[in-house]
């Protein structure tokens, strides 16, 4: 069987980059994922675990910061804790990180500001062509004549 997750949400706190005692790179950390949680509750903001091992833990870690805005494909993970006290371990929970993606701007992930949204964005330039790159407005639109029932969609 084959359990995947997907998570949208922020960093709660930058990534610190760790090695085991055999030299492999992990990190651990959290996202605040907002979910609906019903008409009397509204929206409800979750901080699940991460576990990121060797290449996807070095992105993870070289390339965000506290806030940065992911997309993270993970697979759900358990083990016993002892805690000191406890009569009995605790079951921990956590999502090992099997692909993740950069949501929002570049400039985001490098100096941490908030995004713009997408429609108020300053136009591009290409380094292949050096077209400028400028939002369609509405106006570029016309209406088209006919029966609605013969266009296709």
């Amino acid at each position: 069987m084959f359990m995947k997750n997907i998570f949208h949400g922020r960093l709660t706190k930058d990534i610190e980059l760790k090695k085991t005692n055999s030299g492999i790179s992990v990190c651990r950390f959290q996202l605040a994922c907002d979910r609906y949680a019903g008409s009397k509750k509204g929206t409800i903001t979750e901080y699940p675990s991460f576990v990121a091992w060797q290449s996807v833990a070095e992105r993870l870690a070289n390339n965000t910061q506290k806030g940065s805005e992911l997309l993270i494909e993970a697979q759900y993970t358990s083990y016993k804790k002892e805690i000191e006290g406890q009569q009995y371990p605790i079951t921990m929970v956590e999502f090992e990180v099997q692909k993740f993606e950069f949501c929002g701007s570049k400039r985001d992930r490098t100096t941490g500001s908030e995004s713009a949204p997408a429609a108020t964005a300053a136009p591009r330039t290409s380094s292949n062509d050096q077209t400028r790159y400028v939002a369609p407005s509405l106006d570029d639109f016309q209406e088209i004549d006919g029966d609605e029932d013969d266009l296709p969609f």
